[in-house]
């Protein structure tokens, strides 16, 4: 994902690129773009890099994705249940 922001430091638009592909994600929320970073890879059926722990909590806690399993490192399986129990 490249978040373009202007001089303010605000977002003037974002893309998802990726696999030759390219998504406007056309949004000046940074919600809306990751949400559509989540979509394309539902849409394409792609596992996550196990090193993005980070797309896995989203899938899990901002979308309330918890049937379809991600791998899971143990740090974050760690982290996962201290924040479950915040």
């Amino acid at each position: 994902m490249v978040v373009i922001l202007n001089q303010k430091g605000e977002i003037q638009n974002m893309y998802i690129i990726g696999a030759g592909q390219e998504i406007n994600a056309n949004s000046s929320h940074l919600r809306d773009g990751i949400l559509k970073l989540l979509y394309a890879y539902y849409a394409w059926d792609l596992s996550y890099p196990k090193f993005y722990q980070l797309l896995g909590f989203f899938q899990h806690y901002v979308l309330g994705d918890k049937e379809n399993q991600f791998f899971a490192s143990s740090n974050y399986l760690k982290f996962a249940k201290k924040f479950d129990s915040m």
